[in-house]
């Protein structure tokens, strides 16, 4: 039989639906597990998976793996369950759940080839040990600072100061995001920074997909977090920096929690320096 698995969303999500291929293909051993999503190459290697594709490819997929054939298809929406809403329980096992899936800690992987290894890896030889800050989220790309998930950029600057002249950093950004002095900008495919990841010795980032992308590769890093949940979508491995509560209440429009692109004028703090402790960070 094959089993479509639809995973609609960001990168981070992709990330975090590797874990549920695992439960996937424990529950349907024998079937083929064929996965859509917005990003295929998260899934490349992966030897639970039967195939790929991306989502313009359902017309595809359809052809070949359902029609007229024994199929089942998978394409429920974790954020829409209560547990999730409500922060009860992590993202990954609402998915499981909500798929009737056998749960017992499974966590995100990606599997990366001996031969792109090499290749990216001769991409960032450096002298000095490699820092990788991820300050920006990218949900609206015009949007070059939001505060429910963005390092403030006093702290940004303030850490590439510190190691400016130790390591050799590298800045993962979009396009359009704020640039900083005394850092190599790196805007590459998933699996490029999946390597670069791999040689950090020290990673900076948001709750973003480098945070989920890090878990996969089982690399420690500092994670910043604001308007959303760590208990929801991090990890024990990180070490979680914990936004100071809100000093006031402002209104997000939903029944719990944030939006991922409140304004700046619903920031429940006197300004962006009250939301972290910078010095202590530091």
């Amino acid at each position: 039989m094959n089993i479509i698995f639809d995973i609609p969303g960001g990168i981070g999500k992709a990330i975090m639906a590797t874990a549920v291929v695992k439960g996937l293909k424990s529950k349907y051993p024998k079937d083929n597990l064929i996965l859509v999503s917005g990003h295929p190459s998260v899934f490349k290697n992966n030897p639970s998976v039967y195939k790929s594709y991306n989502i313009i490819q359902r017309d595809t997929v359809r052809k070949k793996f359902i029609e007229n054939k024994e199929c089942k298809i998978l394409a429920k929406e974790p954020y829409n369950e209560h547990n999730h809403v409500f922060q009860k329980e992590h993202l990954i096992e609402t998915w499981f759940k909500l798929l009737d899936l056998e749960y017992w800690g499974q966590q995100p992987d990606i599997y990366l080839d001996d031969q792109e290894i090499q290749d990216y890896k001769n991409l960032y030889k450096s002298d000095k040990p490699i820092m990788v800050i991820h300050p920006h989220g990218g949900a609206v790309p015009e949007i070059p600072y939001n505060w429910v998930r963005d390092i403030p950029t006093k702290i940004t600057k303030r850490l590439i100061e510190k190691y400016k002249d130790t390591h050799t950093i590298y800045h993962i950004k979009s396009p359009n995001q704020p640039i900083f002095e005394n850092v190599k900008e790196e805007i590459g495919p998933i699996r490029k920074v999946a390597i670069l990841l791999s040689m950090a010795d020290k990673i900076y980032t948001i709750d973003s997909f480098t945070q989920h992308l890090a878990m996969a590769l089982r690399k420690p890093s500092n994670v910043f977090w604001i308007g959303t949940n760590p208990n929801v979508f991090g990890y024990e491995l990180h070490n979680n920096i914990i936004a100071n509560p809100p000093e006031f209440n402002t209104n997000s429009g939903l029944y719990y929690g944030r939006n991922l692109t409140e304004p700046i004028n619903n920031l429940p703090y006197l300004n962006e320096d009250c939301i972290f402790n910078i010095e202590k960070i530091i």
